[in-house]
């Protein structure tokens, strides 16, 4: 029988979100949210409409903008200064408009993956 090492280090660590206030909910989406993900974690975000999880994923790439609290991804704090290295870390693929439609669903996810020039193309 193979000896099986599964990573238990924190890749994502959300710690007390504040999302700034929406006018459409009368409220900010995030109000202290925290949560840990370990790498090789498979993680589902279920909740009613309005109730933080695209505003949650989009914080994790800086384009909804953190009022309180703090993101980090491999350890590292995001902030304006990180943003770069923090997009190389997290892959998002949007439901609405953005993807390739000629693309696989894998292929179009892989596209900001072949696109980083640290990893070299295909």
């Amino acid at each position: 029988m193979k000896n099986i090492s599964i990573s238990t280090s924190t890749a994502i660590e959300c710690v007390d979100l504040h999302s700034p206030f929406l006018a459409a909910l009368k409220r900010p989406a995030l109000q202290g949210v925290s949560c840990t993900i370990r790498s090789g974690e498979f993680v589902t975000l279920l909740g009613l409409n309005g109730a933080g999880k695209s505003t949650l994923l989009r914080s994790l790439v800086g384009l909804v903008p953190v009022r309180k609290g703090q993101i980090r991804l491999n350890g590292v704090l995001v902030s304006p200064k990180t943003l770069r290295q923090s997009r190389q870390e997290v892959g998002i693929l949007f439901q609405g408009g953005g993807l390739v439609p000629q693309l696989t669903a894998l292929e179009n996810v892989l596209c900001g993956f072949w696109g980083n020039d640290r990893l070299g193309k295909p």
